[in-house]
């Protein structure tokens, strides 16, 4: 599946697959982001960023969660909440 769409990106002229002996010895293939291909990849990035932080914060809040312990869903949410605030305060 994902040979046939690297393809199809160098096709486009979004994508360059170059061929280098690595240091193995064995030939290794590198994908660049050619500059005609930058907005498409701007574009995902700005899509689907938001949605892959959201559930990085989620998942952290429920890392907070000790074992054997209940917590009110208002209160989890909250802390989820507040380390999304102090993230964005730190500009992480």
């Amino acid at each position: 599946m994902y040979p046939e769409k690297i393809a199809f990106l160098v096709e486009e002229k979004v994508l360059r697959v170059t061929r280098k002996q690595g240091g193995t010895g064995e030939p290794q293939e590198f994908v660049t982001i050619l500059p005609s291909g930058e907005k498409y990849w701007t574009f995902l990035c700005q899509a689907l960023w938001p949605i892959i932080d959201s559930y990085w914060l989620a998942a952290l809040s429920l890392l907070s969660i000790l074992p054997d312990r209940t917590v009110v869903e208002s209160t989890l949410v909250l802390r989820g909440q507040w380390l999304a605030d102090q993230l964005f305060k730190v500009k992480f």
